[in-house]
């Protein structure tokens, strides 16, 4: 009789202990679903995230010329044209490229900063790098001088940044132009706001190919022209 007795009283707490553990995975689960639940309710209630705006192309090189080749490239580089010189280039060899506008403003150094020629051109992204040409018309109209000239991407659009510029002489009309040799200026320097403020020529980064290696672009020995930073 005794051992009935312990028998039944081991079978009984085997039985108690069982239900405490399918007590218990109940609640467990219960508790992981839960919270499930609220995470999956918080990701629905944040939404998808906003997107990073896109970034306008990267500029490698900036050339004045006078001719471009069929992929936009320049044909020699110039720091000097006659005012009556026809149709001149602004090329930049650009990365990050995308679908877009892209547009040339030649402005005076007054404090208004009059944009004396303009136009724009629609350029496709394609494999996202390559060159990059936008004419401007000389008609004989400016008066000698130095004069700034700005590439400008998505002009009039929500994403419009004024890229970079470089300052070339204007010479008299039927005056002879000046070049400085095939290539660019190496990476151009931080860009800045559409007011101009900055054209003093500066310190001239080292060029690809013939330029002045760094020096400050004032002298007749064929230096290329400086890239003006923005403010």
């Amino acid at each position: 009789m005794m051992l009935l007795v312990t028998l039944a009283a081991c079978s009984s707490g085997s039985a108690r202990e069982a239900e405490r553990s399918r007590e218990g995975d109940a609640t467990s689960e219960s508790v992981v679903s839960d919270r499930q639940a609220t995470y999956s309710a918080t990701l629905v209630a944040q939404g998808t995230p906003t997107p990073l705006p896109e970034r306008p192309p990267r500029v490698a090189f900036l050339v004045l010329t006078t001719q471009v080749n069929s992929d936009g490239s320049p044909v020699g580089e110039y720091v000097s044209v006659p005012s009556n010189a026809g149709t001149i280039y602004l090329a930049a060899q650009l990365t990050g490229m995308r679908d877009a506008r892209m547009a040339a403003a030649l402005r005076d150094t007054s404090d208004q900063h009059n944009v004396l020629a303009y136009n724009e051109i629609e350029v496709e992204g394609g494999s996202g790098s390559g060159w990059v040409a936008v004419p401007i018309s000389m008609d004989g109209s400016l008066a000698p001088g130095d004069y700034p000239i700005w590439l400008i991407f998505d002009p009039g659009g929500e994403d419009e940044e004024w890229l970079y510029s470089l300052v070339f002489t204007v010479g008299s009309a039927g005056s002879g132009a000046r070049q400085v040799g095939d290539g660019g200026n190496l990476a151009p320097r931080e860009a800045g706001d559409q007011g101009g403020n900055q054209l003093s020529p500066g310190d001239q980064p080292p060029t690809a190919s013939g330029g002045n290696n760094g020096n400050d672009g004032d002298g007749d020995d064929g230096d290329s022209p400086p890239i003006q930073p923005r403010d």
